[in-house]
Order: structure tokens, then sequence, then C-alpha cells
């Protein structure tokens, strides 16, 4: 009988540090929306996140903080390949920190912390930008024996 794996977490958008503090913010929206619409097991779909408003709406935040979340029936039997999907998609989006929880009915709950190397940032500011590809990873092991 197949078990239900929920993930869910968040990643925090960096902003751009001039006038236009948005453009992080769309060019990681972009990224999302080319995500594929279906993935194969495990998946990491644009379906599983929720991008905020616009960021050229007033009503915008200046901190984007990218939800995302999805019900994978034993995602933890390919959990280090889920894990290598998400840190491609950290390679490409503009970021401080992401967090990832994993919740599972055969071996329980984890979490997951991504931080961008400070010497990273830096990198965000160039024109064009560059992605963040170093960061520092503390959390619950990347791999389960099952």
């Amino acid at each position: 009988m197949a078990r239900q794996s929920i993930i869910y977490g968040y990643i925090q958008g960096a902003e751009w540090m001039s006038s236009d503090i948005h453009r992080l913010h769309r060019l990681n929206r972009e990224t999302i929306a080319a995500l594929p619409e279906k993935d194969t097991f495990p998946e990491l779909s644009r379906g599983m996140f929720a991008v905020p408003a616009d960021a050229s709406e007033p009503s915008a935040s200046r901190n984007q903080i990218i939800h995302f979340g999805a019900s994978i029936y034993e995602v933890e039997l390919e959990w280090r390949r889920w894990l290598e999907k998400f840190e491609a998609l950290l390679r490409k989006l503009y970021w401080f920190n992401a967090v990832v929880h994993l919740r599972t009915e055969m071996i329980g709950d984890h979490e997951y912390d991504w931080t961008v190397d400070a010497n990273q940032i830096v990198h965000f500011f160039n024109d064009p930008p560059r992605a963040a590809t170093k960061w520092f990873f503390d959390g619950s092991p990347r791999d389960f024996d099952l």
C-alpha cells in the first residue's frame, strides 16, 4: 500500500538593490513559470509553487516568499533525486534562504535548510544578475535506506 508524503516550505527571494527593487522577483516568477506542468517521479512541477502578486503592483511586498507544497506518494523512496531537482531550481533563482519540510507516514518528519553563501549575494547585483550556486545546507538525511 502506498504511503502519503507531504513536502512543503518556502524560498525567500532576494531583492534588487536599485530603483527597481523587484527585478529579481520578476526573474524568479519567470523561472517558476518555466517549470514543467507535469514531471516524472519524484515530481517538481509548476503547480507545486505559489508566487506572490506581480512585483509591479503597489501592494507587493519588498520581500518575496515563494511557497510550495505537494502530496507525493512515497517520495522518500527517491528523496535524494527530489532534493537534486530542488537544488537545480535554486541554482536558477535569486534567493537568500529556503526551507523544506518532509512529512511521511513511513519515516516521520524531516526538515532541510539552505542559506546562500554571503559571497554569492554580490552576483545578484551584476547586470545581468547571476543566480547563487553556492550555499550552506543543514538538515536531515538526503537519502533514506528503505
